[in-house]
């Protein structure tokens, strides 16, 4: 970890801080690099980790012989039983690792707040979760894979076309579904009280075609002191999501800033892009699931494509794929979040606060202003704060330009917004 730790931490130069302000600035900088690229460390073990546990499933007939187990047992109930085994396998393994990273080093550097018993609570929620949406899921998806068995051997592109659509329709499910029925589970989520900051938030909401009753306040600070907010949902569930560490870190301004960013995905229609993007890496990640599958499906004693047992396999070489093709997911999100921070400066009232709450954020989250460039590359789905201040500079500083007072000393008229480049014309460093 000290090596990967180091190769983040590069510094731009040796000289030492000029006062006390600059620092305290330097050991902030300090700690957020020990933070951010030791969970990036982490996050990457623990990635492996799930890897090898899979691999050992998958292998040795593990899974046969899970397989067998439960096909001894009612015929309705073999599809779910060997699901719900396997998936409790693997989440109870990667226990020790969520805990690690979940809560001792959140509460080591000062963020976690949650008791071992409150923070056990929360798993244990997450845990029924996820394997009630595991089992839904492999029910749905094995009964359409014995269908197709049943008329003649499946090829893998026919076997991803036959489950890809339900997956993707469960993908679409499940975010309809989160802000109503997973989120209360964890957090209290109540309307922001009324006063200047809601009513600026309502119009901005208005706007952008969302109820301007749909804007929430999250009780996270029971479990964090991270900061956050988000617009979430679908088909009539979509809210503004504001944790209420948000509203005790930045100004109201900032505050302002941040929801536009958020309420700028939700118009420029960022999650059903992030849905198709999605959608369109799973059909291709299936059908080289499904051909490895047919490769290995005799050695390791699999049946056909409808054997259960060879879910492990499965969701072995999905995740693989999918932490392989890391740098484009996460460019492609850098790229979103790049449109929505545009979108953000435009409705602000007032964008140069976009340049303190992106300022704010080495102090109120430990995030490291200007990463290495090949970290950013493969692990961050945002563009690098560095990259972030320096595009609302250039935007305040046209915004400032328009708003300055004339000379005769009337006032300033109305500000006009400067014109934004789009993402694609934007220059960024990689």
């Amino acid at each position: 970890m000290a090596a990967f730790v180091a190769l983040g931490t590069l510094a731009a130069g040796a000289a030492a801080p000029a006062s006390p302000a600059q620092a305290a600035r330097a050991a902030t900088l300090a700690l957020a690099k020990r933070y951010w690229y030791g969970g990036l460390f982490w996050g990457v073990m623990a990635k492996f980790w799930l890897f090898a546990i899979l691999l050992w499933l998958a292998s040795g007939r593990r899974a046969v012989r899970l397989r067998d187990w439960a096909e001894r047992r009612p015929r309705g109930a073999r599809i779910a039983l060997f699901t719900a085994a396997a998936a409790a396998l693997v989440f109870v393994a990667e226990l020790p690792f969520s805990w690690y990273i979940g809560f001792v080093r959140e509460r080591r550097f000062g963020f976690g707040v949650a008791s071992p018993a409150s923070w056990f609570g929360a798993w244990g929620k997450s845990f029924a979760v996820e394997l009630a949406a595991v089992v839904i899921a492999a029910e749905i998806v094995y009964a359409l894979l014995r269908v197709g068995s049943r008329r003649g051997q499946l090829t893998p592109w026919g076997a991803t076309l036959r489950i890809w659509a339900p997956c993707v329709a469960l993908m679409i499910v499940a975010v309809a579904i989160e802000p109503v029925f997973i989120a209360p589970l964890f957090n209290r989520v109540t309307p922001l009280p009324a006063g200047p900051l809601r009513s600026h938030l309502a119009a901005m909401a208005q706007q952008a075609g969302i109820s301007p009753n749909a804007i929430f306040v999250s009780d996270r600070s029971r479990q964090s002191r991270h900061t956050n907010a988000y617009v979430v949902g679908l088909f009539g569930t979509e809210r503004i999501v504001i944790y209420d560490t948000l509203l005790r870190a930045e100004t109201p301004a900032e505050i302002e800033f941040v929801v536009g960013h958020e309420i700028g995905h939700y118009v420029l229609r960022h999650l059903w892009q992030g849905l198709a993007f999605g959608a369109a890496l799973l059909l291709l990640f299936l059908w080289i699931a499904f051909r490895l599958y047919r490769r290995w499906r005799e050695r390791l004693c699999y049946r056909d494509f409808a054997d259960v047992a060879g879910l492990p396999f499965l969701a072995l070489s999905l995740y693989v794929l999918f932490f392989l093709a890391s740098p484009a997911i996460h460019g492609f999100s850098r790229h979103l979040e790049h449109q929505a921070d545009a979108y953000g400066l435009r409705v602000a009232p007032d964008p140069c606060a976009a340049v303190r709450s992106f300022q704010a954020d080495l102090r109120t989250d430990l995030i490291p202003p200007d990463p290495p460039s090949w970290i950013e590359w493969w692990f961050f789905n945002h563009p690098s704060d560095a990259e972030r201040i320096a595009f609302a500079q250039s935007y305040c500083r046209a915004w400032q330009r328009r708003a300055r007072p004339s000379a005769v000393g009337l006032g300033a008229a109305p500000a006009s917004r400067p014109a934004l480049q789009s993402s694609s014309q934007r220059s960024v460093k990689r």
